[in-house]
């Protein structure tokens, strides 16, 4: 990555610039944000997408690659600067219940989609001292 700077040069930061950047910015979330979940999208319009996306969902050529997000909220303890949504536990066993609960809903999309699609993005969200007890 190239920068405008030579290599022992640094940018200055005046007052000026600081005062510019000083203001309330997004914090990182998922995509599609929170305010993007309506009521009006239930059930049978989910299941309607799902299907649209398996028979190739107007790409030329086939499907687009999948995208891919699984957050695992559980922690044996706590980074102050994490806005996640977790449980804080040493107790492993906490987790089986949500961990069988994502099994199932894993295997009711590739129900839905197929197995062996690409998937172009994959990303987790599993605490930096995640369990010893998470499955593959």
């Amino acid at each position: 990555m190239s920068t405008p700077y030579a290599p022992t040069e640094r940018p200055i930061v005046t007052e000026e610039l600081l005062r510019r950047l000083d203001v309330n910015g997004p914090r990182y979330t998922s995509y599609p944000t929170a305010d993007r979940f309506v009521d009006a999208f239930g059930p049978e319009d989910y299941a309607r997408a799902l299907d649209q996306r398996a028979e190739g969902g107007g790409v030329i050529g086939g499907s687009s690659p999948l995208s891919l997000y699984v957050h695992i909220p559980f922690c044996e303890s706590l980074c102050y600067y994490c806005g996640c949504n977790k449980v804080i536990t040493k107790h492993h066993e906490r987790a089986t219940e949500y961990l069988d609960a994502l099994e199932k809903e894993i295997a009711l999309h590739v129900a839905r989609l197929g197995s062996g699609r690409w998937c172009r993005s994959c990303t987790s969200a599993v605490a930096r001292r995640p369990f010893s007890a998470m499955r593959n």
